[in-house]
């Protein structure tokens, strides 16, 4: 299990992930072979769970580093997902629906963009699409989170709720409060007598109207990092026809 956050805001849309993974490991008892004792092993802390989908610039992530009951790492069925079933011109919906006609074994994903500079998100599971960000036809803002939930849900939902009103944040406030919370439960869990579920770096992927950028990526910060901050934002910044804003 993992943790990924969705903040939506009136001007970008960010996509947040942890990046571990980790595996069950099932043991016969010694004192009862009729029973089994199940640990939880950290396996990697460098899986991708946050993607951009160049043909269309829409954002996915997943909760899980493993896309189904295949044990196929997810970075991989995304890889396949947008050759083999994404078209240049889909719409969010679209994408969101052929996602959800593939995915299998319980796996969350968000998916997330604009359309026309309308905002779209949502929560795809196998067996559910849905658009999250709209209510009674208005859009709406505010954070989704999937995955290890708990941390989150009592910081966020307790009573009395926390203050926070989305229709001011700008895109840096939308980034921070994002890369917030998952570094959040991360902290948490490394006190808590749990396992620990979420590590590694966060990755940001960030959505606007005009096209799509990685604020944090673990594998292009390694590789860019020495190259001057200007250059490196237009190479990572595209339209939404694929071309580099410069």
């Amino acid at each position: 299990m993992s943790i990924i956050c969705t903040t939506y805001t009136p001007e970008a849309i960010v996509m947040a992930a942890d990046s571990r993974v980790s595996v069950n490991m099932n043991y016969q008892s010694k004192n009862d072979s009729s029973k089994s004792i199940t640990h939880i092993f950290p396996m990697s802390d460098n899986v991708q769970k946050v993607f951009l989908l160049k043909k269309v610039q829409v954002g996915i992530s997943a909760v899980s580093g493993f896309a189904d009951n295949t044990n196929k790492m997810i970075s991989q069925y995304i890889d396949e997902f947008e050759k083999e079933a994404v078209r240049t011109g889909d719409s969010i919906l679209d994408v969101a629906e052929k996602l959800s006609s593939r995915l299998q074994g319980g796996v969350t994903c968000h998916v997330a963009g604009y359309d026309g500079g309308e905002p779209f998100f949502y929560s795809v599971t196998g067996s559910e699409c849905k658009r999250l960000n709209v209510k009674n036809t208005n859009i709406e803002y505010g954070i989704t989170w999937s995955g290890e939930v708990s941390i989150l849900q009592k910081l966020m939902m307790a009573d009395p709720k926390l203050a926070v009103d989305f229709k001011t944040f700008s895109v840096t406030d939308t980034v921070e409060f994002t890369e917030f919370l998952i570094n959040t439960v991360i902290g948490v869990q490394r006190f808590e007598m749990k396992p620990k579920t979420c590590g590694g770096a966060v990755d940001l992927l960030v959505l606007r109207r005009d096209g799509a950028f990685w604020h944090k990526h673990k594998v292009y910060d390694r590789r860019f990092m020495e190259i001057p901050q200007a250059q490196r934002s237009n190479m990572y910044i595209t339209d939404q026809n694929g071309n580099t804003i410069n």
